[in-house]
């Protein structure tokens, strides 16, 4: 559920108009170029096409050579090609290329060391956006280039307003509607800002690779021993890691936007959003432009080191081609597939919200006052770490002033007074009557013990002492809140099966029909001294509250349990 808190914070941060202009001064400032690298020739080179084109005298030489050394003449001609092909190297290359033992010069090591740390700046926020907040960041991304499709996509995908406008839905229909809604709104993302935003996707993958690359080990090819001057590195040496290298580089032919880098910056930057919008665009912009420089000195690498012809050079396999690694093809799906997933999470939050809003309804009409979660309890609800301190609530109003003005009175005089016909009634009244009373003081006793002086409240206090390292006081707070929903739940379900027992007895004893488990008292209409009639009024109340407060209870439990799932 972290990453939609996430996206939603980030979407709610830059929601005002003078967030996205401010956004949009940021990308007018940004100098990304719209050029595309170009890839490798997709032609396989054929020897022998090669060797018809080669002039006459070569062809003679090649033939007298493959004549009189018993080679294929075919592998001569690729030496020939690997020979021609590393003279243009050495040509291109910033410096140069030792063409007879194919040794890149000391110097390169710097070239090296330069990308390697261009690099290094992506690796911070890679490192998070593509793992397992990547959906969250893929959604936040898509939104920064269809602003208007994401608006629509709150809007439309939201299970509070779609209930909300239409309270007469049930909770599936709601929830069926939201769906709905991201299918109809993904669907209109124009191709051309679909392209977009897979090239940002993709090239977040191979940025993402590129920041992996063992460097290191390249750069050690460099070093001489003990410390001395770099010294020239064998091909042969690096053909491994170059093969691996020009892979992510054939990936990275296209550019990636502004937009993209926004993201990064805006995302890894997430808790300065509550900062003024001045400070924000002066870390996002000098970030944003950190990100774009790094991202041209790798392009600016990949044109002057061609590491897929040192790569051939160092196999001997002139028809050696890079393989980009795969990443981003399925971005759409995994767009759709957040909003589908971010439906669920807002309505399980709705389903919570009303059924604990009707559930209380209940509660308040039956007892003329709206309970309120109980008294010193931790944060309790749906995203919370407590889970019954509304039911703990309606529980202590129950055992209080409910019990004390309407239920004790009337069952008091049961208690001294009836006269059961079955000794069985008898011993289950006592028992009930008797219990409801401990309860009522071990629900105080809570209440007590919830206190900032009392034991468990003092335990939550100490968790929370900045003096202790954070994940110790988290585990430690978190053991307290389970302890604390541990006992309020026993006195829950003790609460409930008492209430229960005494409604079932009072059921009988208005209302009850002889040879049922719980039956009438003979003495009934010589009770309540000179009013007979409210005595049975009172008693009508009474069981009303203890069955309807039961019910109740086990209705709240039930919503609080869809917060443990």
């Amino acid at each position: 559920m972290a990453s939609y808190s996430v996206f939603d914070k980030l979407v709610s941060g830059l929601s005002s108009s003078e967030r996205r202009d401010m956004l949009d001064r940021i990308a007018s400032t940004v100098e990304v170029g719209d050029d595309v690298l170009e890839p490798e020739q997709d032609r396989v080179i054929d020897l022998d096409e090669s060797f018809q084109s080669m002039g006459l005298l070569r062809r003679l030489i090649i033939v007298v050579t493959a004549f009189f050394s018993g080679r294929e003449r075919n592998s001569i001609v690729e030496s020939y090609l690997l020979r021609d092909l590393a003279r243009r190297v050495n040509a291109t290359l910033p410096h140069g290329l030792d063409t007879v033992q194919l040794l890149l010069r000391p110097a390169a090591v710097e070239d090296f060391r330069g990308v390697a740390a261009d690099a290094r700046v992506f690796s911070g926020i890679l490192g998070r956006v593509m793992g397992k907040e990547h959906r969250a960041f893929t959604a936040f991304l898509a939104g920064l280039h269809a602003p208007d499709i994401q608006r629509q996509l709150v809007e439309d995908t939201d299970p509070f307003s779609v209930g909300g406008n239409r309270p007469e839905l049930s909770l599936v229909e709601v929830k069926r509607q939201a769906l709905a809604g991201v299918d109809g709104v993904v669907a209109t993302l124009p191709p051309k800002t679909r392209q977009r935003i897979y090239t940002d996707v993709r090239a977040s993958h191979q940025l993402m690779a590129l920041s992996s690359f063992p460097f290191d080990r390249v750069i050690n090819v460099f070093e001489g021993s003990g410390g001395a001057e770099p010294i020239a590195a064998p091909l042969a040496r690096l053909s491994e890691d170059f093969a691996r290298l020009a892979n992510i580089l054939e990936g990275l032919r296209q550019e990636a936007s502004a937009i993209l880098f926004q993201a990064f910056s805006i995302y890894q930057e997430q808790d300065r959003l509550g900062e003024a919008d001045e400070t924000l665009e002066a870390v996002v912009t000098q970030e944003v432009n950190e990100f774009s420089r790094a991202f041209t000195r790798i392009k600016e690498f990949r044109r002057a080191y061609p590491v897929a012809d040192l790569v051939r050079l160092a196999r001997s396999d002139i028809n050696f081609k890079p393989s980009p690694g795969g990443g981003g093809e399925d971005w759409f799906a995994q767009w759709k597939g957040f909003w589908r997933d971010r439906v669920d999470t807002q309505h399980r939050r709705f389903s919570y919200d009303r059924r604990l809003e009707s559930v209380i309804a209940k509660a308040t009409e039956l007892l003329h006052r709206t309970p309120k979660i109980f008294p010193g309890y931790p944060p309790t609800g749906l995203d919370m770490p407590a889970r019954h301190g509304m039911s703990a609530g309606l529980m202590s109003l129950t055992m209080g002033e409910i019990l004390d003005r309407e239920i004790l009175g009337p069952t008091g005089e049961l208690f001294r007074e009836a006269e059961f016909y079955k000794a069985d009634n008898r011993t289950d009244f006592d028992h009930a009557w008797s219990d409801i009373q401990r309860l009522k003081t071990e629900v105080a006793n809570l209440e007590v013990r919830m206190r900032p002086t009392g034991d468990l409240g003092i335990s939550l206090r100490q968790a929370e002492d900045e003096s202790l390292p954070q994940e110790a006081a988290e585990e430690r707070k978190l053991s307290i809140i389970a302890r604390i929903d541990g006992d309020a739940l026993a006195l829950l379900r003790r609460c409930i099966e008492t209430l229960r027992l005494l409604g079932e007895i009072l059921q009988g004893v208005l209302y009850g029909t002889v040879g049922g488990k719980y039956d009438t008292i003979s003495n009934l209409g010589e009770m309540g001294g000179r009013d007979p009639a409210g005595f049975v009024k009172r008693l009508e109340r009474a069981h009303l509250l203890c069955k309807g407060v039961a019910d109740i209870l086990g209705d709240l439990q039930n919503v609080e349990s869809l917060a443990g799932q």
